[in-house]
């Protein structure tokens, strides 16, 4: 019982430790290496698809806005759909071919 009354003032002292930087403490994950690679690899997916959405709005923007439908404006949009079409099939492909690889 007497240790319990004590606790609070410990929690206090060892709080203080920590806050004036006196303890550290070392944190140690297993597979960190795998962890850190696949968390890399689902931002670089993320980053890629955000980049293929701005291409997409901005291929919809100049297709939209070009007066004529032969205009060099409205070329650069389908370009840009077909650019970023290819690119989804590759990442698609990419991703089906890394999942069925390592089984």
């Amino acid at each position: 019982m007497r240790a319990l009354s004590h606790l609070p003032d410990r929690t206090l002292a060892v709080l203080d430790t920590f806050a004036t930087g006196k303890h550290r403490l070392n944190l140690e994950i297993r597979e960190q290496k795998q962890l850190l690679d696949r968390f890399d690899q689902m931002v670089n997916r993320l980053v890629i698809g955000i980049i293929l959405a701005a291409v997409i709005l901005g291929s919809s923007l100049l297709v939209v806005a070009s007066p004529q439908q032969g205009a060099f404006v409205h070329q650069m949009g389908i370009f840009g759909y077909t650019l970023a079409f290819f690119a989804i099939v590759a990442l698609v492909g990419k991703y089906f071919y890394d999942r069925f690889r390592k089984k």
